[in-house]
């Protein structure tokens, strides 16, 4: 399968990346890393009828480019700056490749050393910053009015060169070739290249275009101040050069109408967002992220308490090492979880009335309602109610611990003494420690088959053993016959344990403040988290750095460059911190819904876009030519819409026509 012009699939591609924003922010300057090539230009230049953003940035040489963290000194090093920029000649270069490629003993056909040195000649130095992309509506809404704008910034200085590299692409040839003027166009995209400027700029629309026009659009683009866009990117990426897209959706008749029928579901999740963006980048506490915002109303959407309020206030023994946050389910978002299961699992294009889902949802809700009562003894009502919005699970010097937010305190404990003279469990409190024990609720859960069964008497002998085994493995007691809980009391929150005697160790010598932990080291936003699952890696960036230096040194033994590791410094005079977070957080404030994944001050997936990614490809091609391009059957070619060949060996016309259509699909 090939696609006739490799632009054209590029713009197409990047064309359906409908992303854009909604509140209006300021935006701010980022720090630029001029190694990567040119800056972003049009983030800063989006007008009001911008309604979807896409800046895509350099797939390789940003990995090894600094980005306002706790690495950039290692990064900017001259030796290290040195070291990648001898790297990018020596894989611009078809003749300096070439002659490495052979050296690693890896013998491939001319045909195929080209179009290695071809892809590694553009990711290397063609390839000048970040790709953008803008769509542009007047109605704001998705409408075939709709346009979009590329900008592909490039170390090209003629219109020569960029004519020669189009045509001697190796892997498919462009038909596309430029006037002296600087103007091209082919099917629905027109092209602009300004040799001063080093940036191809492509519109793509159903309007037919031409230079003037493309002129005088880049000339009404002016620098804008404030723009709904940069109050997603400023929560996602600081830098101004990291992948990032946007959509608004304030006004989205035509996408809730395109999938109204298919989705009821995805209709129902869309209806109540007015935005979206996701990106990588860096925070304002010089850590990376990656991150998925929507702009929505959290409490509608997930059947929020609009007066919940978090509280991290309580102590630990040292700071932690890591946390997970969970939010303790409500009745409202049980019932709102309901309401989402239905409409998940309903059948496409069947419309379900608003009365309809309620009343499926209530029938679901009772029956849970009943369900947990036979099996625990008490009503789930009861309790969530006394349950504040949180529960705590951290680990710290003296080990595991569990903290539960509360409602109303001492109704909660008026609760515990009644269900204790019902004989639902047992309470009791004695110099201010409190102990509840229940019976495990998960053994019936776990109970799948009648104890008539003979295999059932092996199962009970081995049921001490079997328990043993989990709690030591899995540090967790979740199959003894009964739960003891014991706590002490702390502000609006209890930390529950299962002895007495670690309650009061924790106690004694508890002196750090959560919250501040969770805050300022883990950058988590401890007034609106939701989730959390978030740890501390020591020494993450000296880790790095090492690994680091052994690949900067490999890769001057693999190309053939010099670099000295010994005139590079030690970590502890870089300023590295102390330790780097590794999490994932969910937080709902009053406009955005947030998801982030944390990894401190380097992703450490960098090398996954690797300097040798061309290199590292070639074994693929080598296969792919020894399987097709060196077979010399005859083939029959099929042609799809004008647009896609499919080749098929003359060996395989005989199977059967329904083969060919399975293949076909």
């Amino acid at each position: 399968m090939r696609v006739k012009s490799v632009v054209l699939a590029t713009l197409a591609l990047v064309s359906t990346w409908n992303i854009s924003f909604a509140e209006t922010s300021q935006v701010k300057l980022p720090k630029i890393d001029s190694s990567i090539g040119q800056y972003a230009y049009l983030r800063d230049k989006l007008p009001e009828e911008a309604i979807a953003y896409i800046r895509i940035a350099h797939p390789v040489v940003q990995h090894f480019s600094a980005k306002n963290r706790t690495n950039d000194k290692a990064l900017l090093h001259k030796n290290s700056v040195n070291a990648l920029k001898e790297f990018r000649e020596v894989l611009a270069d078809e003749t300096k490749l070439t002659a490495q490629i052979q050296q690693l003993g890896l013998q491939f056909s001319k045909e195929n050393l080209q179009k290695i040195s071809y892809i590694s000649s553009i990711l290397y130095h063609y390839l000048n910053g970040p790709i953008e992309g803008v769509v542009f509506d007047p109605s704001r809404s998705f409408s075939i009015m709709a346009k979009g704008l590329i900008s592909i910034p490039v170390n090209i200085d003629s219109i020569d060169t960029l004519n020669k590299i189009l045509t001697d692409n190796p892997l498919a040839p462009s038909p596309l070739q430029f006037n002296e003027e600087g103007f091209a166009a082919q099917e629905a995209a027109y092209f602009y290249f300004e040799p001063q400027d080093q940036r191809i700029i492509a519109m793509i629309g159903l309007e037919a275009s031409d230079l003037p026009k493309i002129k005088d659009f880049l000339a009404s683009l002016k620098h804008q101040k404030n723009h709904e866009m940069y109050a997603y990117e400023n929560q996602i990426d600081l830098t101004g050069q990291s992948t990032f897209a946007w959509i608004d959706l304030r006004n989205k008749g035509g996408v809730l109408s395109a999938v109204e029928l298919e989705s009821p579901a995805a209709y129902s999740f869309i209806k109540e967002i007015q935005g979206f963006a996701l990106g990588e980048g860096t925070n304002n506490d010089k850590q990376g992220q990656l991150k998925f915002i929507i702009k929505t109303n959290s409490e509608k959407l997930l059947g929020l308490d609009p007066e919940r309020k978090n509280n991290f206030s309580f102590k630990t023994a040292g700071e932690p090492l890591g946390a997970v946050i969970l939010p303790t389910p409500s009745l409202s978002m049980i019932k709102k979880a309901i309401e989402s299961y239905i409409l998940v699992s309903a059948p496409k294009q069947l419309t379900i009335s608003d009365a309809e889902k309620a009343a499926k949802t209530n029938e679901i809700y009772q029956e849970l309602l009943k369900e947990w009562k036979s099996n625990v003894g008490f009503d789930l009502t009861e309790v969530l109610d006394f349950l504040g919005p949180n529960m705590t699970f951290y680990y710290d010097d003296l080990g595991m611990h569990t903290v539960v937010s509360l409602h109303h305190k001492q109704q909660f404990y008026a609760w515990l003494k009644q269900q204790d003279e019902k004989g639902t469990l047992r309470y009791q409190k004695s110099k201010g420690m409190h102990h509840l024990s229940l019976r495990n609720p998960f053994l019936k859960f776990l109970q799948q088959e009648p104890l008539t069964k003979p295999d059932q008497a092996g199962l009970a002998i081995a049921y001490p053993f079997i328990n043993e085994y989990i709690a030591n493995v899995y540090k967790v007691r979740i199959l003894d016959a009964n739960w003891h809980l014991y706590w002490s009391d702390e502000h609006d929150s209890i930390r529950i344990s299962g002895l007495p005697q670690i309650v009061e160790e924790e106690d004694k010598f508890g002196k750090s403040r959560f919250d501040k932990w969770l805050t300022e080291k883990q950058g988590v936003d401890s007034q609106n988290v939701l989730f959390a699952a978030t740890l501390d890696w020591k020494n993450a960036d000296r880790y790095w750095y090492y690994n680091y230096l052994q690949f900067l040194q490999n890769s001057a033994d693999i190309l053939g460059t010099k670099f000295d590791v010994t005139k590079m410094p030690r970590a502890d005079q870089l300023d590295f911190a102390e330790s780097s977070r590794l999490g994932i957080q969910v937080t709902a404030s009053d406009e955005f819904l947030t998801l982030s994944v944390d990894y401190g001050a380097n992703d450490n997936t960098g090398f996954i876009g690797s300097f040798f990614m061309p290199v590292m490809a070639a074994p693929f091609i080598g296969i792919a030519e020894s399987l097709f391009i060196n077979n010399k059957e005859e083939t029959v070619e099929i042609e799809i819409d004008g647009e896609i060949d499919i080749e098929v060996d003359s060996e395989l016309q005989d199977f059967d026509t329904q083969d060919k259509k399975a293949i076909m699909q």
